[in-house]
């Protein structure tokens, strides 16, 4: 199925696990411009090194995470399903103190770009 863009809102953050740094982005996002369309949660993480106490939270990296998708086949109720993605390539750039992201990834529907 081809589907219509989203927009993705979220806090990027960071925790230590093992000695190492994980980046984590955890939000909601939702269709643009469809009344149906209720927000749903989403998370990507990134594993970065244990010499990261210096990086920047905006550090650059590859992502992995899930969405979730209310789904709702025809005649039947909304059901919620995770979507997987993995190797989303992110890239941050400060921009009058927020960070706008860009990036391209993959997950079960296919190739996707991201900007925000």
């Amino acid at each position: 199925r081809t589907l219509p863009p989203c927009s993705l809102i979220g806090t990027l953050s960071w925790f230590e696990k093992d000695g190492n740094r994980v980046h984590i982005i955890r939000g909601l996002w939702e269709f643009e411009n469809q009344a149906e369309s209720a927000p749903q949660r989403f998370e990507l993480r990134s594993d970065i090194s244990s010499c990261a106490e210096t990086m920047p939270l905006s550090t650059n990296g590859i992502f992995h995470g899930n969405f979730v998708d209310l789904w709702a086949p025809k005649g039947k109720p909304r059901t919620s399903l995770i979507i997987r993605e993995s190797g989303a390539n992110l890239t941050f750039t400060d921009q009058d103190g927020k960070l706008q992201v860009n990036g391209t990834g993959q997950n079960e529907f296919g190739k996707f770009d991201l900007v925000g």
